[in-house]
């Protein structure tokens, strides 16, 4: 929720893909990243997910969706996420009670509960 007397904001995050100069399969990482930035399976992953496409082709497919419009006209205002001394923390929690939840093994409230717990530490 968003405190009273401030602006709502959006949150951006990037997904990056790595390949290290040390990996034992270069060729076969290589030829991974083609596949999943090639046309037909890109497309399927930008309509699926509705995230925006980050190839040339596809992305000159989206400019007159209206979804995609909106949340285009909400990114000059959005923040991504902070790169910060502690962020590694807050984010590690996040994944680890989010996934705690979707395993079973605690609720939504008992995860964010032990969450905080663990950030005011």
């Amino acid at each position: 929720p968003v405190p009273v007397a401030q602006a709502p904001g959006e949150l951006a995050v990037i997904d990056t893909i790595y390949m290290f100069k040390a990996g034992e399969h270069k060729e076969a990482a290589w030829k991974l990243v083609e596949f999943l930035f090639s046309n037909p399976i890109h497309l399927s992953f930008v309509e699926k997910t509705g995230l925006f496409a980050v190839t040339k082709d596809i992305s000159k497919q989206y400019p007159t969706d209206p979804a995609t419009q909106k949340i285009a006209a909400l990114l000059p205002r959005a923040t991504v996420y902070p790169i910060k001394e502690g962020w590694d923390v807050v984010n590690d929690g996040m994944l680890k009670a989010e996934q705690s939840v979707l395993l079973g093994e605690q609720s939504p409230r008992e995860a964010m509960d032990e969450l905080q717990k663990k950030l005011e530490r």
